[in-house]
């Protein structure tokens, strides 16, 4: 019975640790990689001013996604996604947004909220690939 039941501990161990690799690497790697491609693909630098705030409500009060205004080949534009932060600039506020050059919808405001997203990313990944391997080599008894 003593050795069924190590082996259950050990495949235990396994699939604990395997588990916090796959979500640790995840989260440190793969997604921050997804949030920083955003930013090389969008290399056209554009004055913008923001010219409104979209709101929702968050669990910790409301966040807001600003409404750009750009000049883009001589005629103005708007630019918003659905990126909502409790971060955000003031109405009239000029800025410089990046659009990506081949497809102009799409572009990155340098604001800070997604540096901060990667960072929380990051360290949650390192912290669980941390445990996964202290984890490993925690002695079975």
């Amino acid at each position: 019975m003593q050795g069924s039941k190590r082996r259950n501990i050990v495949i235990f161990k396994a699939v604990f640790a395997f588990v916090f690799i796959l979500v640790g690497s995840i989260f440190a790697f793969l997604v921050p990689g997804i949030i920083t491609a955003k930013q090389e693909r969008c290399t056209m630098e554009v004055s913008a001013v923001v010219v409104d705030l979209k709101e929702t409500d968050g669990d910790n009060g409301t966040l807001y996604s600003p409404v750009y205004e750009i000049v883009l080949d001589g005629k103005t534009e708007t630019r918003s996604n659905n990126t909502y932060s409790s971060i955000y600039p003031e109405i009239g506020e000029e800025t410089t947004i990046f659009l990506n050059p081949d497809n102009t919808q799409e572009y990155y405001a340098p604001d800070g909220a997604l540096d901060i997203l990667v960072t929380v990313f990051r360290v949650i990944g390192i912290v669980l690939l941390v445990i996964a391997v202290i984890f490993i080599f925690l002695p079975i008894h």
